[in-house]
């Protein structure tokens, strides 16, 4: 019988980092159905955060080029958001606080959904044949660091302003950035699938691909952005 391979740390992460998910997940959930009954001790969210950051790294250092570590990569962002949302419940940040955390907020939405937009202003340059597909790929992924920066700063400074749960806007919000978090991890793979291709003409699967992400992306970050504007103002 031949020799298993050893198991590669892409894998050995992907397998941490869904179990790790899955459960925070879980209670995130078991927090919406039944507030009242969750624990009130922030230090437990402080260690879920710290923890799903360290795999939320290491799947950035590792391979991106599979569906496994972009699953992977999704549920750990997703729980990220889930502990964040968690916080927010239990955190109560005085006033100074929250007025620094309404800066970063406006500060990172600036970032991330800046970042989007030029990514979406060279995919449409392409179309226009202003530019080539290979400027396009190399511009978009050096964004895609500021715009997991913008996001993630958004999810941590949203848990000090003290968010009403129970609003469905809000709860329409965090749906939009969970969506958000799985788009941007399949990005990282479509520009892979990209790559692979250059400098050849991208096939139709991969354009539709790619158009339904820039699209997926817009809605999610204007939508976002709108239900933050009417929150505010109520």
């Amino acid at each position: 019988m031949a020799d298993q391979a050893p198991a590669s740390p892409a894998r050995i992460l992907t397998g941490g980092a869904i179990a790790s998910a899955a459960f925070l997940t879980i209670a995130a959930l078991a927090l919406i159905a039944a507030p009242d009954r969750a624990p009130s001790h922030p230090v437990l969210a402080g260690i879920a955060l710290f923890v799903i950051a360290l795999f939320l790294v290491a799947l950035w250092l590792t391979a991106r080029d599979s569906w496994w570590t972009v699953a992977a990569a999704s549920l750990a962002a997703s729980a990220f958001l889930a502990a964040c949302v968690w916080s927010s419940a239990h955190v109560q940040a005085p006033p100074a606080l929250r007025t620094a955390a309404l800066f970063a907020h406006l500060a990172f939405l600036v970032l991330g959904f800046g970042a989007v937009l030029v990514a979406d202003y060279h995919g449409l340059l392409w179309a226009i044949r202003r530019c080539t597909l290979a400027e396009v790929v190399t511009s978009t992924a050096r964004l895609h660091l500021p715009i997991w920066i913008g996001l993630a700063g958004l999810i941590v400074s949203g848990t000090l302003l003290r968010p009403d749960l129970t609003s469905p806007l809000t709860q329409l919000k965090l749906g939009l950035v969970a969506v958000l978090t799985v788009n941007g991890a399949q990005a990282s793979l479509l520009a892979d699938r990209m790559r692979q291709h250059l400098p050849a003409d991208l096939p139709p699967r991969i354009l539709a691909w790619g158009a339904a992400t820039a699209l997926i992306s817009q809605v999610g970050w204007w939508g976002a952005m709108v239900i933050g504007f009417l929150n505010s103002e109520t």
